[in-house]
């Protein structure tokens, strides 16, 4: 992949991921682990 498909899928989840975009406490927590996923795995 190129550096500018890796950001667009990057942010691409971290749109879909972001925890202030859940207000259900179960989804937000799962929200959250997988935002976390996402920005390692970026860096």
């Amino acid at each position: 992949a190129t550096p500018d498909e890796i950001h667009q899928a990057f942010r691409r989840h971290s749109r879909l991921y972001h925890p202030d975009k859940h207000t259900d406490p179960v989804l937000k927590k799962k929200a959250e682990i997988l935002f976390s996923r996402t920005n390692r795995a970026y860096e």
